[in-house]
């Protein structure tokens, strides 16, 4: 369970000493055990003494008896009992008090589905019948605070029915007591389709009506009729399932409370435009994934310019839904019928401009979907319509798109050529986000086809752009591609096996969305687990498996799979001068870098590293020290001068050999370094 009791496990810290006997007391369900465990674990993880526990009746028997007897812990271990009563003989006793409100719902939410075998029918009724954020979280945590789970667990277990009739009631209570600017703000708050941020409150709520909306939100929240969440910086509010559904009901002018909150997330989109690639982009893209829900319902039940709008411009919203908690599953929300709906709102509007921009939406949504086909054809109408807007930014996006859509169907050179043409009207426009997803296709593209080489070159480009952007969800897409790579050094088993796990996730997931090329993915990635674990035969199984995947989406290419700890071709013997003022390569040339003094701290301290700790990244604090020792300079300017740095020096001969990791850049450990130093 989820549920936090930092204070109790900082005490249980000082408490459980070599030789001592700890109690955790508390009546049934209030998570002895759980504390037990969790303290348990955080000991193992930091390396210290991990004490035996004793949890059940039988156990605790056992450990009484043995107590009433003297017998105590052997030297340098200790006891934790978990106990529903005060135990005679323990050295010291912690005592639960009731849970706060807000641990007591998080572990509703999880009961509900983890914690009741016997009947999870009910609390499987309950989450789905109010929305999985139900009032119920209010009315269950009220109980469990002071009675515990066990009985919360009873109550549910009676009448499921029962339960949720006298939380309506309270809700009736709650509505009557409402004072009029509170049910203003609330009635705004339950006409939008899903959450909405602070700022489309005010925007939305009329101001001589309410002068004050923070007080009436924050007297909402203190009578539990809206809910507050929060991710990335980014805070919003939502009636219960249940307010939200009395509140529509009686609202007599819901259409016009429904189409000033619309409005509102237009404007507040249009805000957003410009930060939502970049150091912002975490958050941007979760204040606009806020909106989905009410743009997905406008656009499909008043279709329009401006819903049709809304919804396109929230595209990467869409599609990164999901992915900043779990970066190993990027574009995740793809599958929303919306789309076409977009489509059919700008061919009635005949603008050109918004019928690209909803066409390439929705061949990245077909594409997410297993339907190549359908993809390229809608990229090749958007391409079409964009030719029209004069717009080099769109167009490149097209072709994108294109380049996407031909990779999967198994049209390699077409793809090349899309995604060049994309790259050359992205360096064109200055659009790093657009240079950077060119080069990202190219570089599947090139792994496809069995070129890991040039693969790595053009995904860890694009990986650049991405982290000198600090633009943090599109980063994480791109090493999620990186994963197909060849690795140079086995990973440790510990290694091998959190990715197994999480490989099998995402395999899951794409399944269960029929989405095939993620699946075939997956796969690929599976089948080098099971090769670097020696399995050849699992191995063989997963890449026949991942091909017969790719041949379901339609690429006549099958993924050349490469294969971990592959050492690489002969012998690298690179030669650097004192101080790094010569560099020559294994082949021959000799660079003089006297007159490049950055460039050659640069290198000088990357080659030491490699000497003395190899394997061990260079992070990007300690480059800029390195390159420009005692120099003041802003992040963003420090991060792109490392950046040039590294670029040059891979245009100088070092390209196969100097690497990107998630934590700085190194030397190649494989790879041979030859330093004379000064005499």
């Amino acid at each position: 369970m989820s549920h936090s009791r930092e204070r109790e496990l900082a005490w249980l810290e000082e408490a459980v000493v070599p030789g001592s006997v700890v109690a955790i007391v508390g009546p049934p369900g209030m998570g002895t055990s759980w504390l037990a465990r969790t303290f348990a674990a955080r000991r193992r993880a930091a390396g210290a003494m991990v004490p035996d526990i004793f949890d059940g009746a039988g156990a605790l028997a056992g450990v009484v008896v043995r107590l009433r007897d003297g017998d105590r812990p052997a030297s340098g271990a200790a006891w934790l009992l978990a106990t529903p009563a005060p135990i005679v003989g323990a050295s010291a006793d912690l005592v639960l008090g009731p849970l706060s409100e807000s641990e007591a719902a998080r572990v509703f939410v999880e009961g509900a589905e983890l914690q009741w075998p016997r009947d999870r029918s009910v609390g499987d009724r309950i989450a789905r019948t109010l929305g999985r954020e139900p009032w119920a979280i209010v009315a269950a945590a009220q109980l469990a605070k002071s009675a515990g789970l066990s009985a919360l667990e009873k109550r549910l277990s009676d009448s499921a029915a029962h339960f949720l009739d006298a939380m309506r009631e309270a809700l009736g209570a709650h509505q009557d007591a409402l004072a009029p600017d509170e049910r203003e703000v609330l009635l705004w708050a339950a006409a939008a389709r899903g959450p909405v941020t602070f700022d489309i409150l005010e925007s939305a709520v009329d101001e001589a009506r309410v002068p004050d909306v923070l007080a009436a939100v924050l007297a909402l929240l203190g009578r539990g009729l809206l809910r507050r969440g929060s991710r990335h910086g980014v805070v919003w509010f939502a009636p219960t399932w249940a307010v939200a559904e009395v509140m529509r009901s009686t609202a007599g002018d819901l259409a016009h409370r429904r189409a000033g909150v619309r409005a509102a997330w237009a404007e507040r989109a249009r805000e957003l435009a410009s930060l939502a690639y970049g150091p912002d982009a975490s958050r941007v893209l979760t204040e606009l994934g806020v909106a989905i829900p009410d743009a997905e319902a406008w656009v499909i039940e008043e279709p329009s310019a401006a819903a049709a709008g809304l919804f396109v411009g929230l595209t990467d919203a869409i599609f990164f839904d999901g992915a900043q908690e779990d970066p190993s599953a990027p574009f995740a929300g793809g599958r929303s019928p919306a789309f076409a709906a977009a489509v059919a709102c700008a061919d009635a509007t005949q603008d050109d401009l918004l019928a690209a921009r909803t066409r390439c939406a929705a061949s990245r949504a077909r594409l997410e979907e297993g339907e190549p086909d359908v993809a390229l054809d809608l990229a090749d109408a958007a391409r079409q319509r964009s030719t029209s807007t004069d717009d080099a930014s769109l167009l490149g996006e097209c072709e994108r798109r294109r380049g996407w859509a031909l990779m999967a169907l198994g049209r390699a050179a077409e793809a090349a050529e899309a995604f060049e043409a994309a790259r050359t009207l992205a360096e064109s426009t200055s659009d790093l986000r657009g240079e950077a997803d060119a080069l990202a296709g190219g570089g599947m593209l090139a792994l496809l086809a069995g070129d890991p080489g040039k693969a790595e070159g053009a995904l860890r480009s694009s990986l650049a752009i991405h982290e000198v952007a600090q633009d943090a969800p599109r980063a994480a897409a791109v090493r999620g591609m990186m994963e197909l790579l060849p690795t140079r050094g086995a990973p440790t088993e510990e290694e091998l096996s959190a990715r197994r796990t999480s490989l099998q996730a995402d395999l899951t997931r794409a399944r269960a969305g029929g989405v095939r090329m993620r699946e075939a993915l997956a796969l690929a990635k599976l089948a080098l687990l099971s090769r670097a674990h020696g399995a050849t035969d699992d191995a063989a199984r997963l890449e026949a498996e991942a091909r017969v995947a790719l041949r379901l989406v339609g690429p006549a290419v099958s993924p050349q799979l490469p294969e971990y700890g592959a050492a690489s071709e002969g012998a690298r013997s690179y030669r650097l001068g004192p101080q790094a003022e010569t560099l020559t390569l294994p082949d021959g040339p000799t660079h003089s870098l006297t007159r490049h003094g950055a460039l050659k701290r640069v290198l000088w301290a990357l080659a030491l590293r490699h000497r003395e700790r190899p394997g061990v990244p260079y992070s990007m604090t300690e480059l800029v020290e390195a390159g420009w020792p005692g120099e003041k300079m802003k992040h963003e300017a420090a991060s792109l001068r490392v950046y040039t740095t590294i670029r040059r020096l891979r245009k100088l001969g070092l390209e196969s050999v100097l690497l990107t990791r998630d934590d700085g850049y190194l030397l190649d450990p494989v790879a041979e370094f030859v330093i004379e130093m000064a005499h």
